[in-house]
């Protein structure tokens, strides 16, 4: 007889429909929780991207970025845990206040988590086994962090969150990690210089729409998004010079401002779109792998029952 093993409840695309309802849900501060530890760390890395990439005296400020980038991780990523608990919250519908004791706690957590997924996740680009494992074991740990239990059985959690489920995980993967786009990007950036050396009678700026095209496949939500956030950036100067007159450094460029900064931008944007909704996937995913245990589901589901039939005999 042959063992059938027990599975989520939800598919991956069951689970991404679920993700874009919870986040619907929030509260503009609950979802704000995100932005206001993300939006810091990448608006001083894009400074910090340009002034490397265009100021000739860049490298004196090298240790006051590093230092100011390294801070502004962890606090990336502790406002991230605290999304992730505002998420379950709200699937468990209740609220759970925070002080700062419970803030430097998660804080710590990311501090001695985090950096190695650093590490670990451009390399195991190497095979793509192994980025969708490494992956979503750093989103795990992101998650059950605000759980107040021993790093070391946070670890163990994660790790055995990460090996269920496992086709699941690389459809949630391919279909919305960030990283693929980045990736992406700059092996588009990588390849583009040589093939303007190559071919000079090509004009650079369109091989960038090509390069686009050609990396959906590694990610195809997610370049799907970042094409989108072009078009609209590339055509608003267009729109406020026709309906206002306003003349632009872009509408004077022309399409020579495709480079590495603008590339960068784009980036950027469509991770700001896209990591809050994997976030709550992976929020939902270890929600459900929990429930085999706890069985929290039911009692929600039960709970929601018991409410509704309230409301009725009231109304009544």
């Amino acid at each position: 007889m042959k063992n059938n093993k027990q599975k989520i409840e939800l598919s991956a695309f069951e689970l991404i429909t679920e993700s874009f309802i919870l986040i619907k849900n929030l509260s503009i501060l609950q979802l704000g929780s995100y932005y206001i530890g993300t939006l810091p760390f990448m608006i001083v890395f894009m400074f910090f991207w340009a002034s490397m990439s265009y100021n000739p005296l860049a490298q004196g400020n090298l240790m006051i970025y590093s230092m100011v980038l390294t801070i502004l991780f962890i606090w990336m990523k502790t406002w991230q845990a605290i999304f992730t608990l505002n998420l379950k919250n709200r699937i468990y519908n209740k609220s759970i206040s925070l002080n700062y004791k419970d803030f430097l706690r998660i804080s710590r957590v990311q501090l001695l988590t985090q950096p190695l997924g650093i590490i670990l996740i451009p390399l195991s680009f190497i095979s793509l086994f192994l980025f969708p494992l490494f992956y979503s074991f750093q989103q795990n740990l992101t998650i059950l962090s605000t759980n107040d239990e021993k790093i070391t059985d946070i670890r163990k959690k994660a790790w055995a969150f990460t090996g269920a489920e496992k086709k699941q995980n690389f459809l949630l993967t391919w279909l919305l990690s960030p990283y693929q786009l980045t990736f992406g990007m700059i092996l588009m950036l990588l390849i583009i210089p040589f093939i303007e050396k190559m071919y000079p009678e090509i004009p650079f700026y369109s091989l960038f729409p090509i390069g686009f095209i050609l990396m959906l496949p590694l990610n195809p939500f997610g370049f799907t998004v970042a094409i989108n956030i072009l078009l609209y950036i590339f055509q608003l100067p267009y729109l406020l010079k026709m309906f206002f007159g306003i003349e632009s450094i872009f509408t004077i460029s022309g399409p020579y401002f495709f480079n590495t900064t603008f590339v960068l931008v784009i980036t950027v944007f469509t991770y700001l779109c896209l990591d809050p909704l994997i976030k709550a996937v992976y929020t939902l995913r270890c929600f459900y792998l929990e429930t085999r245990v706890n069985g929290d589901d039911i009692k929600i589901k039960l709970n929601r029952i018991i409410v509704q039939k309230e409301k009725k005999e009231t109304g009544k």
